[in-house]
């Protein structure tokens, strides 16, 4: 490991750190609508490795500084997805409602797309959230299972 790549881990790590900061602002103030991500000024490709310590980072601060949130899936999708279009990746975040069908309660989820792809899921989240409300100002895309508990009994 050169130098250069110890430098690149650290500030993915500092940052890191700063959107982990910037996620629990968000959940204790309840602003889901004050999340941006920052704009891509160029595009870039990382390798594998690279991708590989993003999620590591992402991984890590979701492990042990979001235990009993309830939201890990927010915190780790808003840390990854801000440290990939810092570095050039334009992965566009993902909130999704569903109603579970026994409670009527509505249920959440939130993920990273990159090309319209689903990125490091481990189910495909079009199939529990086939409704695209389409983007907000934020460029937050919004998906639902189409129910609506208020109408539908």
């Amino acid at each position: 490991m050169n130098v250069r790549s110890i430098c690149w881990r650290i500030k993915i790590f500092a940052f890191g750190f700063l959107y982990l900061v910037q996620a629990w602002f968000i959940k204790i103030s309840n602003q889901m609508s004050s999340v941006l991500f920052p704009e891509i000024k160029s595009h870039k490709i990382l390798t594998d490795k690279e991708i590989g310590s993003i999620l590591k980072c992402a991984d890590f601060f979701t492990k042990f500084f979001t235990l009993h949130t309830g939201r890990k899936c927010f915190f780790r999708s808003y840390i990854m997805g801000n440290l990939l279009r810092k570095e050039g990746i334009p992965a566009v975040m993902n909130i999704g409602l569903f109603t579970h069908q026994q409670t009527r309660k509505r249920r959440g989820h939130c993920w990273l797309t990159l090309n319209d792809e689903p990125f490091k899921e481990k189910r495909d989240p079009f199939i529990m959230f086939p409704v695209d409300l389409g983007a907000g100002y934020n460029g937050i895309r919004y998906w639902t299972d189409g129910i609506n508990p208020k109408i539908e009994k």
